[in-house]
């Protein structure tokens, strides 16, 4: 029998014998005396088994397991980044690209001062004073280019507007400057099967150049449409903005894909150099996961995207640049290049440590465990 079990013995049999003393104070038999001594060298052995026990050493081990489980949570959630995270993207570049996720208007009414646009396979020109429609075809396979721009006759009362463009879903966009602070090329690849058709609207004094033709001066007295086919599923235009500073080109664009780099071709004699050249010129990152953490973006900084899923806010042309405000999720975020770019995903541990009530969750939860933790272990000790 263990000691604990003959102390609760010795215990048990002390009361009865106590209280059958109080019950007769002046008869003790001797019955009650034997009993007495009995309990006395009872307690004696129970006082020699606990001190003959061999005292236990403590076991570490459960210790150090939780502290090395401890530290190999931390270090996963210190190294393990997470699959996705929420951005703002607020710049200024010089060229960009992305691809529609659904159907989108590109231009809204865009106002032009001439526009300049490749691969047509058919020029659509409408009547004029002393002039009739026509109609002006392009063989499919080569394709034919048209340039119109306001007469410097009579500037002020012509218009020349790039009417809405309806840009399917899946459309690869590209938008560069051309050089000039009001001038920009955008580059349009249609998905398979898609068509587009092109409309500007002009009025008033329009010099009209087929690429195959010399410039032909048009009167459009009434706002007139000349409607451009392409030829294939890739074209581009030249666009020169009849205003000048910003003019805004989209709004809430749905987006899959951006790319923000060019790629730069050096051709010598005897080799071939490629490189990847950043377009920003300068802007904001805004970690939305993380409370809405900054991360400035110099001139020339690489900034890599991938798994895009979001809307450009808005996209705007004038002074040379393109500014955009892209909200969204992204599945890969570095900043730099190649052998010195940094990883800009959130971790587990920031992200968590980002919010509040999952923090306040997990403490609590801990607290509780060690709560009931030490109330096990005394009702072990003491029972």
């Amino acid at each position: 029998m263990s000691a604990q079990k003959l102390r609760k013995y010795l215990h048990s049999e002390a009361q009865k014998l106590g209280h059958e003393a109080y019950q007769n104070p002046d008869v003790f038999t001797e019955e009650g005396l034997e009993r007495l001594e009995r309990l006395e060298r009872l307690e004696r052995v129970v006082e020699i088994q606990e001190s003959t026990v061999p005292k236990m050493k403590p076991k570490r081990w459960p210790t150090i397991a939780v502290l090395a489980a401890v530290s190999l949570c931390i270090s996963l959630l210190l190294v393990l980044r997470i699959p996705s995270t929420e951005i703002e993207l607020n710049l200024n570049a010089s060229e960009l690209e992305f691809t529609l996720s659904k159907q989108a208007i590109l231009a809204d009414a865009l106002v032009l001062s001439a526009l300049g646009i490749s691969e047509l396979e058919e020029i659509y020109i409408p009547r004029s004073p002393g002039r009739a429609a026509q109609t002006i075809a392009n063989p499919k396979s080569q394709g034919g280019g048209l340039a119109v721009r306001l007469s410097t006759l009579d500037p002020a009362q012509s218009t020349l507007t790039l009417t809405t463009l309806v840009l399917p879903a899946d459309t690869v966009v590209k938008i560069s400057n051309a050089g000039r602070p009001d001038q920009y090329r955008i580059c349009l690849e249609l998905a398979q099967n898609s068509e587009l058709t092109v409309q500007v609207n002009a009025r008033g004094t329009i010099l009209i150049a087929p690429s195959d033709g010399p410039a032909v001066q048009y009167d459009f007295s009434i706002p007139s449409l000349i409607v451009l086919t392409p030829a294939s599923r890739q074209f581009t235009f030249d666009v020169t903005l009849a205003k000048e500073g910003q003019v805004r080109l989209a709004l809430l664009l749905p987006i899959q894909d951006l790319i923000l780099t060019r790629v730069d071709e050096f051709i010598g004699i005897t080799d071939t150099f490629v490189r990847q050249i950043s377009t920003i010129l300068d802007g904001q990152l805004f970690l939305t996961d993380l409370g809405g953490q900054e991360h400035a973006l110099r001139n020339g900084e690489g900034l890599l995207l991938d798994k895009v899923w979001g809307s450009l806010i808005h996209l705007t042309l004038g002074n040379g640049t393109i500014a955009m405000l892209y909200h969204g999720d992204v599945g890969t975020l570095r900043s730099g290049w190649e052998g010195n770019s940094q990883n800009l995903m959130p971790n587990f541990l920031e992200w968590i440590v980002a919010r509040p009530g999952l923090m306040l969750f997990w403490s609590q939860t801990v607290s509780l465990f060690l709560l009931v933790l030490g109330i096990w272990r005394w009702w072990k000790t003491t029972g």
